[in-house]
């Protein structure tokens, strides 16, 4: 183990990163990272997913937790998280996660499944290797040539860096880590106590050690726009295949609309996103890679919607706000809440009935059927066609693929509007 690595896993065990309880996070879901790449799964197989860099876990337990017939190994340096991960997975019963004390900068000693596996999260952590190429290199190794890495990294953290940068400027050479923990808090009380502190100051005092630590103390981190990604992912025999958020590298929310956003609309998608990253300034990118072989799905066309396979996206949730009247129900409103916290309010008509067909939906399901569905509630069969590809372009449904609907199709199940 290197000098770095060594000192990452000194301040992860120390401080187990993150507190709380287990999260659903972006790209939770196996089958719908795989629905993105147009290569499939050879044979009808347990999914199996690699968290790579888990930590205590709580992303790899979450997505353990809704996910029971996929298999989930997380693998870290951190003992004391894995003891923590291990201790909760007991507690809950699970029989499909197992954690394993890995080097990411070498995978030595990792069980790979034939073939590779299908699924690869690493959130957060590539950024803190002491050789992210290397790292990148490793994982590719052991992604399945269908596979999807699920990535995030630190982009420009400008609320941060600065208090870093004090902290470290005050603290004294040999200060040990729980020295410059105390000085931080110090500075960071002080700061938030004047008038006129940069809000950053106010975050920073707010902030659990936990959390406090992993911001501002860190030994080691690398920060990436899009282009080093890019140049990061290359030689490693990848390449980028979608945002995890795609409204949010949308043009239509990072441009205000005139004349610039048609300019815009005009430019190749790889400068749209150079753009957007200019104008946003996130603080992390996270997006989905494949390997060289794969690519994106074609998009389904018109002609192909009544025998595609469908599924209500597991990152969005339909909303249905009703009020209870004198022995009466009535529909306000049905609206879906996409994973950013954005809310699309579904109008009255063809996208409200889908909605309310859709609420309930927890199996796949053939296009026929929501189409067949929406017919016999008298929506002509064009406009049924254009809702159920708009649905698609909200992503109110995804399309996964065959080999990986494992439940059987049942029948959809529609809510009756009071």
């Amino acid at each position: 183990m290197d000098e770095t690595t060594r000192a990452v896993r000194e301040l992860y065990e120390a401080f187990p990163y993150p507190s709380g309880p287990p999260i659903m996070r972006a790209g939770f879901d196996a089958r719908y990272l795989l629905s993105l790449g147009k290569l499939a799964r050879g044979e009808s197989t347990p999914i199996q997913v690699l968290d790579a860099g888990c930590s205590r876990g709580v992303g790899t337990l979450g997505a353990a937790t809704l996910q029971p017939d996929v298999q989930f190994t997380g693998i870290d340096l951190n003992r004391v998280g894995l003891a923590e991960a291990r201790s909760e997975a007991e507690r809950r019963g699970l029989r499909n996660v197992r954690f394993e004390e890995i080097d990411l900068m070498t995978l030595d000693g990792l069980t790979v499944p034939p073939g590779g596996f299908d699924v690869i999260i690493s959130s957060g952590v590539v950024h803190h290797l002491s050789d992210p190429a290397k790292g990148m290199a490793g994982l590719s190794r052991v992604l399945a040539p269908h596979g999807i890495l699920s990535l995030m990294v630190y982009a420009r953290r400008d609320t941060i860096h600065p208090i870093a940068k004090a902290i470290a400027l005050l603290s004294p050479r040999q200060a040990s880590l729980v020295e410059r923990l105390q000085l931080g808090r110090e500075l960071a009380r002080d700061m938030a106590s004047q008038a006129d502190c940069p809000a950053m100051w106010t975050a920073a005092n707010e902030a659990d050690n936990v959390e406090f630590v992993d911001r501002y103390l860190h030994p080691n981190e690398h920060h990436y726009g899009l282009i080093d990604i890019w140049n990061l992912a290359r030689p490693a025999g990848l390449r980028p295949l979608a945002f995890a958020d795609p409204r949010e590298w949308s043009i239509e929310n990072a441009v205000p609309e005139g004349d610039l956003r048609q300019q815009a609309r005009a430019m190749s998608k790889w400068r749209q996103a150079l753009l957007i990253e200019s104008i946003k300034r996130p603080g992390n990118h996270e997006l989905y890679l494949c390997k060289a072989g794969n690519g994106a799905r074609t998009p389904v066309a018109d002609e192909e919607l009544s025998d595609a396979i469908f599924a209500v996206h597991p990152e969005s949730v339909i909303r249905v706000d009703t009020r209870s009247l004198w022995c009466s129900t009535r529909i306000e409103s049905i609206a879906l809440v996409t994973r950013s916290g954005e809310e699309l309010s579904l109008p009255k008509g063809p996208m409200a009935t889908a909605g309310m067909i859709l609420r309930d939906q927890n199996e796949p399901f053939e296009g026929k059927t929501l189409l067949a569905e929406l017919e016999r509630e008298g929506i002509h069969p064009s406009s049924a066609r254009k809702c159920l590809q708009h649905l698609l372009q909200i992503e109110a449904l995804y399309r996964p693929h065959a080999v990986d609907c494992t439940q059987p199709q049942g029948e959809l199940v529609t809510t009756v509007a009071g």
